[in-house]
């Protein structure tokens, strides 16, 4: 089988028009859609080994996809008779391997690219064994994954062995040393190769993008390991333009609840050693709330807190720029009579007593019943 047969009637599945009719479809199953509309355009593109990686995860999401099963079983096949020569040829000359011409002079794909054989092959293995840690991580990511609830089916909660996680950690650690052994592997190739310029982007591109993913899937096993601050970390540097499909849509699931969880996680453990006067540590982690969710619905009280914290330590100065951004740039915060109050005690602890009155005395004025007026009138009389 040639690739001209596998493309003869190869079309994408309409998800549009899935929508517009009465079709229901779980999200498991519009995931699967979108995998196999990936894998057509791999196959399109002469990426058939990447196309089978994603015909297989479109099986494991919908077992009864039926042209999904077809579609890998003529792919298998092609794979089977084709070597990784042979497709890097159909992909250069558009035509089956087998039925192309012996001209003399005929340049080889090493000659074309200006790069040594052996360094050409060793580059392509790398690119292989890239591949196959890409299928790894597609199955530790799968064994983690938990399909969205059906409405009517009891939940069952997913737990595994400690066996099985030691397992699965082992798994993990070996992918991340692949991870690094395959980089360092391609960039040597690539720096040993006398090919041209465009030849040894088109390869890079090529990497970064097998990165790319292997770089998600970690982010969504750390995501679902409730390792909040690991996994945003990496959702920060992914570039969302390299993701389409169901990638996009993992990658969007994956920032969006790793962001937010990795913001809530550290604002709460804030609080929390704030109450407990380590106020040292309630800064370092009040302090990264915004590096991960700048529009953090609690960021005003973050900063408040925060600001109550740096005050503790003899850093009044810091406490009253806190406070002073939260009066300028946040008009709704809700406790203003202890923002007036905690930054009347820092204008008072950097004896800049006038300003210090005038916000214990805008406290008294506006919220004559808050429980916060007769500290201000004691601090008063200290001033005085």
């Amino acid at each position: 089988m040639d690739k001209n047969e596998i493309l003869k009637d190869l079309k994408k599945v309409d998800l549009n028009l899935i929508k517009k009719s009465d079709i229901k479809m779980f999200q498991a199953e519009k995931m699967a859609v979108e995998y196999y509309n990936d894998a057509v355009d791999n196959i399109v593109e002469g990426n058939t080994d990447i196309a089978v990686i994603k015909l297989k995860k479109v099986l494991s999401l919908s077992p009864d996809f039926s042209e999904a099963e077809q579609l890998l079983e003529r792919l298998s096949d092609y794979e089977k008779t084709h070597s990784i020569g042979d497709k890097v040829y159909e992909s250069m000359h558009g035509r089956d391997v087998n039925a192309k011409m012996h001209l003399p002079g005929r340049k080889t794909l090493p000659q074309k690219l200006n790069i040594r054989p052996r360094v050409l092959l060793k580059i392509i293995l790398v690119i292989v064994v890239i591949a196959f840690t890409v299928a790894a991580s597609l199955v530790i990511f799968k064994l983690f994954d938990k399909e969205p609830s059906i409405e009517g089916n009891d939940n069952k909660e997913i737990t595994y062995s400690q066996e099985e996680v030691n397992v699965l950690n082992a798994r993990i650690e070996e992918l991340e040393d692949s991870i690094a052994k395959s980089e360092s592997e391609t960039q040597e190739a690539l720096t040993a190769s006398t090919g041209s310029a465009e030849a040894i982007s088109l390869l890079e591109e090529e990497r970064v993008e097998l990165k790319a993913q292997l770089d998600l899937y970690k982010a969504a096993v750390l995501l679902e390991r409730e390792e909040y601050e690991e996994s945003a970390d990496i959702a920060k540097g992914l570039n969302v333009e390299v993701y389409k499909g169901a990638d996009k849509e993992l990658y969007n699931e994956v920032y969006n609840i790793a962001v937010f969880q990795a913001a809530d996680s550290l604002y709460k453990l804030g609080l929390s050693l704030n109450s407990q006067k380590d106020y040292a540590g309630a800064i370092e982690h009040l302090e990264k709330v915004d590096d991960y969710m700048p529009d953090f619905e609690e960021l005003g009280n973050c900063y408040y807190n925060l600001g109550k914290a740096y005050y503790e330590i003899d850093r009044a100065d810091k406490s009253l720029e806190l406070y002073q951004y939260i009066q300028l740039n946040m008009p709704g915060f809700e406790n203003q009579t202890g923002l007036l109050y905690y930054a009347g005690k820092a204008y008072q602890k950097l004896d800049q007593f006038e300003k210090a009155r005038e916000m214990y005395n805008l406290l008294i004025s506006e919220y004559p019943d808050s429980s916060l007026v007769g500290y201000a009138k004691d601090r008063l009389k200290e001033i005085d």
